[in-house]
């Protein structure tokens, strides 16, 4: 729309279909060649999308070391931190009007705060000039512990409990967030080992916390612990001005792994002759016994969770269950949300995966399984264990404090690229802001473009979109392609769908 590139048919259909081949059910319900075979498909696929993607970015820039263009290529404005790879020379930002950013250097990497358009991008010209703002994020000694905040969360660290968080109060609220008597720890790794019946966290033993970063942008730590004698690495990140804790998590297997999760059944080595195990119960189902991060709150509540378009209420006590004939919804998808008298906290997560909750174990998120599945195979760890996630501690329900866009803005990052675009200074190709809709995918065939919207957490009502490119009709349709409804010609459109509904647009474009 901006530039004229075309985007590559042939590469993406590739992309595409070696995406879909790793979803084959046998890559996940089986091991052995699908292992391999699943990673080299998803390797492809990444490999195009990288290769599609800096050829569009530099087809909408020309290069200068001094100017930055920054996509979002979401539906709505945001506010969040930027890094960018810049010469050391350079120490700040200004924006397109030339007002100084809120900026910090951290290594060979630039990092400011900076307001973007929706489904559009904006442009910066770096600073020789020393850095600006205030030291709004902050990591302190306090005690034996490790304090990190920003302006509206502080977060306490306890080094002798395997750097777990003891403490993490919003400021906006006073709330305390951590609760104290479940026996897990905040941020803490907890593993059942059935081979020795214990289970075993990694508040057991002590770890390193070290600062990585602090300023006014962002400040990070690190802890480096063990548990059960293995090394794992987490990361702890605040930026100014916004609610999230930003985490990363890598364990560092040492050789091969023990058992992890529910004990062998007795009858477990009885299998039919297609090699299905016989018994009703299998150690993968209890998410509850393999390795989790767990996070104890305040109170117990109640349990919302995304699905792809869609969102699911939890009516169950506890998610926990042991064999097939009892089977319970544990998919996380990207977010799980925990709604308690005192106020929410929702737990983003890079990985579908499952999470734990009941009465007896807090909100957690699986990290880690090791031992036999629907088959005789059995499911061992081969290299490390990396996962990132977020927390969003937050007032009330998830659709009041917009915690699927909160989440779409989290998974997609924005794109940044050294250089000037070749159009105006900033642009903004459809705004979807207030609307509470999600921009699901957006593509050309011919002289047409297509758009899908869905409704995340927004409500029935119409709401007026803003395309910014000029078109000369506009039409709902069908995914086959049938018109549902034309919406004229005018630069508005204006139409509604329900909550959790799909929109195709198709603009004809001029």
């Amino acid at each position: 729309l901006t530039s004229g590139y075309t985007y590559p048919e042939a590469d993406l259909q590739n992309a595409w279909e070696s995406l879909l081949l790793s979803q084959h059910h046998d890559c996940w319900i089986c091991l052995g060649r699908w292992v391999d075979r699943a990673r080299t498909w998803t390797a492809g696929t990444e490999f195009y999308c990288r290769k599609t993607r800096s050829a569009a970015l530099e087809s909408t820039t020309d290069a200068s070391e001094d100017a930055i263009t920054v996509f979002n290529t979401g539906g709505t404005a945001r506010k969040g931190r930027i890094s960018i790879a810049a010469d050391r020379r350079f120490n700040a930002v200004r924006d397109a009007g030339g007002q100084l950013l809120p900026s910090q250097r951290i290594a060979d990497s630039l990092v400011f705060i900076a307001d973007l358009p929706a489904f559009g991008w904006a442009s910066f010209t770096l600073d020789e000039q020393p850095g600006t703002g205030h030291n709004t994020c902050k990591v302190r000694r306090k005690g034996r512990n490790v304090e990190l905040s920003n302006d509206l969360l502080c977060i306490t660290i306890d080094p002798s409990k395997g750097g777990s968080i003891v403490s993490a109060k919003d400021l906006r609220t006073r709330r305390e967030i951590v609760g104290k008597a479940s026996g897990f720890a905040f941020n803490g790794l907890s593993a059942y080992y059935p081979e020795r019946g214990e289970r075993h966290g990694s508040d057991e033993t002590p770890a390193e916390v070290t600062e990585l970063c602090s300023g006014a942008v962002c400040a990070a730590v690190s802890i480096k612990g063990h548990i059960d004698g293995v090394p794992y690495t987490q990361t702890i990140s605040l930026t100014a001005g916004s609610p999230l804790i930003d985490c990363s998590l890598t364990v560092d297997w040492q050789g091969p792994a023990p058992l992890i999760g529910s004990p062998e059944p007795e009858d477990g080595d009885r299998y039919d002759n297609s090699g299905n195990r016989l018994t009703w119960k299998t150690p993968h189902y209890n998410a509850h016994r393999k390795m989790n991060l767990t996070f104890p709150t305040v109170g117990k509540g109640a349990i919302c969770k995304d699905a792809p378009f869609d969102v699911c209420a939890s009516r169950l006590e506890t998610n926990e269950f042991s064999s097939f004939d009892d089977l319970k919804h544990v998919v996380a998808l990207n977010w799980v949300d925990l709604e308690t008298a005192s106020g929410s906290l929702a737990l983003f997560t890079d990985h579908t995966t499952s999470y734990t909750y009941g009465p007896d174990f807090p909100l957690g998120l699986t990290v880690q399984f090791v031992g036999s599945g629907y088959s005789r195979n059995r499911y061992n760890v081969d290299g490390p264990s990396t996962v990132n996630y977020a927390l969003l501690p937050h007032a009330g329900a998830w659709d009041e404090d917009e915690v699927q866009i909160v989440n779409e803005q989290w998974r997609q990052a924005p794109v940044a690229i050294c250089g000037r675009p070749k159009l105006e200074a900033e642009g903004s190709l459809l705004d979807l802001s207030g609307t509470g809709w999600q921009l699901v995918t957006a593509y050309c065939e011919g002289d047409e473009l297509y758009v899908r919207l869905y409704n995340a957490q927004g409500d029935s009502r119409e709401h007026t979109v803003m395309p910014g490119f000029s078109f000369s009709g506009a039409q709902l349709v069908e995914l086959d392609g049938r018109v549902r409804e034309d919406l004229g010609s005018g630069s508005a459109l204006r139409f509604s769908m329900p909550r959790f509904g799909i929109r195709t647009v198709r603009f004809r474009l001029r």
